[in-house]
């Protein structure tokens, strides 16, 4: 009786053993099929997730690629700005020499201009005064009224054996000597440079502060220096300009019989 209840029990025992080793199999299967599950999720998740960074790893490539072209893009457009801004200022101060070369040029024109008319008036004016000097002359010499050369007459008397003196009245115009009198020609013989206070002129200031020199010789010209006197007879004014001088001869010459209409 005792050995068919530990028959029961060993069998009892066996079917509960057999049970739980069904249960730890089909635990064990259970994990391992999450577990295989979870490995193969987590592979479709590290293949989607490696995916998404190469998309992102992309999209940070150009945008690096599209900053540096862009960088690359300015720093052109700065080079191009840059050499455009330099043509542009060179062309200005091109414009600015230009300009000043032409208004240098149109002064010094008119600077010249003036030269010359200043020489040729002081070349009409030494005309005109030894014209005056020449009649002044005659006047404070003339020992009788004056007459016209062509009018001029000598008295020629001849005596006779009984003394008889008979004079009469003869033209001499055609042996009259006359004195030779200065004439402008009004054109320029000569342009060339002086110095300030240079010896052989008398030099005067006009009231426009220009410092002129007319030669002690009459025919010699005139000296005319585009700055304002200095103080002293040097070659600088108290500014520190250099005084730049012209020096014009106008032609000009003596001519016979000039003053022959001029009463004598």
């Amino acid at each position: 009786m005792f050995g068919d209840i530990s028959n029961l029990k060993l069998a009892a025992n066996k079917a509960s053993l057999e049970a739980s080793d069904q249960d730890i199999k089909d635990a064990h299967a259970g994990v391992v099929d999450k577990l295989n599950a979870f490995v193969a999720e987590n592979e479709q998740k590290m293949d989607t997730l490696k995916e998404e960074q190469a998309a992102k790893a992309k999209q940070l490539h150009r945008k690096r690629d599209r900053i540096t072209t862009t960088i690359q893009q300015m720093r052109e457009e700065s080079k191009r700005l840059k050499t455009h801004n330099k043509e542009m200022y060179l062309d200005t101060v091109r414009t600015l020499h230009e300009g000043q070369r032409h208004m240098q040029n149109d002064l010094d024109v008119k600077r010249r201009d003036h030269f010359i008319a200043m020489a040729q008036r002081h070349d009409e004016w030494v005309q005109i005064k030894e014209r005056n000097d020449f009649k002044l002359n005659q006047l404070r010499t003339a020992n009788g009224p004056l007459v016209n050369i062509e009018d001029l007459e000598e008295r020629v008397c001849t005596q006779d054996d009984m003394f008889h003196t008979a004079c009469v009245e003869q033209d001499v115009s055609a042996t009259f000597e006359t004195a030779a009198g200065y004439q402008s020609a009004g054109t320029v013989q000569s342009i060339d440079t002086c110095e300030p206070y240079e010896t052989g002129f008398t030099w005067s200031v006009t009231s426009a502060g220009s410092l002129v020199g007319y030669s002690d010789d009459s025919y010699g010209g005139s000296c005319v220096c585009n700055q304002a006197a200095p103080d002293s007879d040097e070659d600088e004014n108290d500014d520190g300009f250099e005084d730049v001088c012209v020096r014009v001869e106008i032609d000009g010459a003596l001519v016979d019989n000039l003053y022959d209409g001029i009463p004598r």
